[in-house]
């Protein structure tokens, strides 16, 4: 496995979509400075660029998002999703949507993507048939968050710029006829919401806004646990998988590291918070230890969004005069500086997935949006594109419910000490040489069977022996 961390930069000024998305076809978008770049995670060593990308201009920070074999993407005034492959740099579909999309989210189990638009609705698509199962019209203004638990597809939440976090059951949501969201704060933060992490399991839920506040929500109990008020805006923030700090990127250019559990120094214990909605005020004095400042400290540059490695020991932020860093959290030291960008960097994620790349060259043929791309001449290297997602609701196709997916071949097992000494052992059982030696003659036969009944005359003797003893 490797970490990669892949940023996306805004559309260039003035820069327009497609007039015609219907005409367009796979890697003929229009070209800009936009660009999403992919660099290792540890070493800043430029992987992969995809190109002829125009993401929105705007507050959104989830315009890419990347799985383990797919990079998807909206576009800026375009109503399309751009769909790369590992390994290729330009898009090998573009799939034509009902509206312009602000925001879009894959979930865990990659079954399901949906997407949040401009004018607040939300899509929710069945990956493998490209079925649309739901429009939801919840949210007033722009989506600008969407996030699923870290590890299952059981809940997602949305946030918008209307400043309301609404929290949603998948099953509900996909399942057709009126669906309400099980969680509602929609009387909490007074602006745009700027961020939402869940925590493993489930328990507790972390939203930011821009007036200056980062709330934990307790999910079991549905109640506000803490408020932090922070210095500056909020523009994006990244919690620590084991829910330890939360990092929170503000608009003058820092980080800000909420830490959620504290030594007393009365009781010397380390205490969490307190509940029943805790307030804790964060200003700059005596608190440089819980801060992450650039090196070139003097440029006034916003934090655009942020992201955290599996182990929490790694942190990529973005910033809006196209710079983005990499920081190692224990000893808030800059490890990185990435690719500088011409834009803002507007969304920036750290992938890990195996080293296993699909080799480049592949092209593909055919108009049916099922059918299997791949290299000429070599069937090793196969691409599946997924199918075109439905801009309607249709009762009937979801009632077919027709799922495409590729099988992958048997894996190629490496074959350790023991099995390779058994196949070994069979060949050496079915070698002529060992077969010659193994026959024996009939007089053999007959010698060996009476010294198996000669033995077993003597086990005799001994029992009845034995019998006798005991009966004295």
């Amino acid at each position: 496995m490797e970490e990669l961390v892949l940023y996306g930069t805004l559309a260039a000024a003035g820069a327009s979509g497609p007039r015609n998305p219907q005409k367009m076809k796979s890697g003929q978008q229009n070209h800009n400075n936009s660009s999403i770049v992919v660099c290792d995670l540890h070493s800043g060593t430029p992987y992969q660029t995809f190109k002829n990308v125009s993401l929105p201009r705007g507050s959104t920070l989830q315009a890419v998002h990347a799985t383990s074999d797919r990079v998807f993407s909206v576009q800026h005034n375009s109503s399309v999703l751009l769909v790369y492959h590992w390994g290729r740099d330009s898009a090998v579909q573009t799939i034509v949507l009902p509206e312009k999309l602000a925001v879009v989210k894959v979930s865990p189990s990659g079954n399901w993507l949906i997407g949040g638009a401009q004018t607040g609705r939300i899509y929710i698509w069945e990956v493998m048939s490209g079925n649309l199962v739901a429009v939801r019209e919840k949210h007033y203004q722009e989506v600008t968050v969407i996030e699923f638990g870290r590890d299952d597809d059981s809940f997602v939440f949305t946030g918008s710029k209307d400043s309301t976090v609404l929290g949603w059951r998948l099953y509900d949501l996909v399942n057709s006829g009126e669906c309400q969201p099980v969680y509602s704060w929609n009387k909490v933060h007074s602006l745009e919401i700027t961020g939402v992490r869940l925590g493993y399991g489930l328990r507790n839920v972390y939203t930011s806004s821009l007036d200056n506040t980062l709330r934990c929500w307790d999910l079991e109990r549905n109640e506000l646990v803490s408020t932090y008020i922070l210095p500056e805006k909020i523009k994006a923030i990244a919690m620590d998988p084991s829910e330890r700090a939360v990092y929170a990127g503000l608009i003058n250019g820092d980080i800000i590291i909420v830490n959620r559990y504290k030594l007393n120094p009365t009781t010397g214990m380390v205490e969490g918070p307190k509940g029943n909605n805790e307030k804790v005020t964060l200003t700059y004095q005596d608190n440089s230890d819980i801060l992450l400042t650039r090196p070139d400290s003097d440029t006034k540059a916003s934090v655009t969004c942020l992201d955290i490695s599996f182990d929490g020991t790694v942190l990529a932020a973005g910033y809006s005069d196209g710079q983005a860093y990499t920081w190692d959290i224990t000893t808030k030291q800059v490890l990185r500086k990435l690719a500088p960008q011409k834009e803002a960097v507007s969304s920036i994620q750290i992938v890990s997935r195996s080293r296993k790349v699909i080799p480049g060259g592949i092209k593909l043929t055919g108009n049916n949006s099922n059918m299997l791309a791949k290299k000429k001449n070599d069937t090793s290297a196969e691409i599946f594109k997924l199918p075109i997602f439905k801009r309607i609701l249709d009762e009937k196709e979801i009632e077919n419910h027709n799922v495409w997916v590729k099988l992958a071949d048997a894996p190629k097992q490496e074959v350790d000490d023991l099995a390779q000494v058994k196949v070994k052992m069979a060949k050496f059982l079915h070698e002529p040489r060992f077969i010659a030696s193994a026959k024996v003659s009939k007089s053999n036969v007959a010698a060996l069977t009476g010294r198996v009944k000669e033995l077993e005359a003597q086990l005799q003797r001994a029992k009845d022996l034995k019998q006798a003893k005991e009966m004295m």
